[in-house]
């Protein structure tokens, strides 16, 4: 609650956890003499042994049954469903998709599929500059502060070393600074849903476009389309699109 600037005794135990909170849930469990020196666990174990340096999250789909309750037991089952190759602006490109369900006892709660994208060392692709949006119906401005990356690389026990090693970030994966996560982004969104609709979310699906550093601040934007669809958008400072998003409110 408090990394996203709520009042931390503003959720308690038996209400409906947050969408995408369960991605606090389930950690990695790999020690940290099993770390690369990105800071991932190595390839080869749940990960496939894909041959290129630098890896990415690059989106989601998110279906939501049922609610998950804060306090409640749950569990989680997850495989790699898709490993796709593609060349791109910055090269070669492989695609790994990884299929989950979440659930408590009374069965699965959440169907999710994640996308990550590995490539090749060098500058990273970024969107081209996009004209502001206007008449957006909710809109926050978030400063991305070290702090903030420190935060949420703790929370979800995510060592790369790209959101806390800013001598790594840029001489060895080619930003100019330190990096806001993905998950991050889409938590960001989803928050702005929560802070203004009343109803929860069914499905989400998130894109990310383009990279945000320490010291931008990201726009989060909604933009209602029909009584239940939201379509959402993050911006950095420059104008260019971070990412965008669509959710389905119940």
């Amino acid at each position: 609650m408090a990394t996203l600037n709520h009042d931390p005794d503003g959720i308690r135990e038996g209400a409906v956890l947050p969408p995408l909170w369960h991605w606090l849930y389930f950690l990695p469990e790999a020690r940290t003499d099993g770390l690369a020196e990105d800071g991932h666990p190595f390839r080869g174990e749940f990960m496939p042994p894909v041959d290129l340096p630098l890896r990415m999250f690059a989106g989601f789909e998110l279906v939501i049954h049922k609610p998950l309750l804060l306090g409640e037991r749950a569990w989680k089952s997850e495989q790699v469903t898709g490993i796709e190759e593609k060349h791109g602006k910055s090269g070669r490109l492989v695609f790994v998709t990884v299929s989950a369900q979440v659930g408590n006892d009374g069965g699965a709660a959440l169907h999710e599929k994640q996308t990550f994208v590995y490539r090749d060392a060098g500058p990273p692709v970024v969107s081209t500059v996009e004209e502001s949006r206007r008449g957006q119906d909710w809109g926050m401005e978030v400063p991305i502060s070290p702090p903030l990356l420190f935060r949420f690389s703790a929370l979800t026990f995510n060592a790369h070393r790209i959101h806390y090693d800013r001598e790594y970030a840029i001489e060895q994966e080619g930003y100019p600074g330190l990096v806001l996560h993905g998950p991050l982004i889409a938590l960001l969104m989803a928050d702005l849903v929560r802070r203004n609709a009343s109803e929860e979310p069914t499905t989400f699906e998130f894109r990310q476009r383009a990279p945000v550093f320490e010291g931008d601040t990201l726009r989060v934007l909604g933009f209602k389309q029909g009584d239940t669809d939201i379509e959402l958008l993050a911006q950095r400072g420059d104008g260019r699109v971070s990412a965008t998003g669509r959710c389905a409110l119940a």
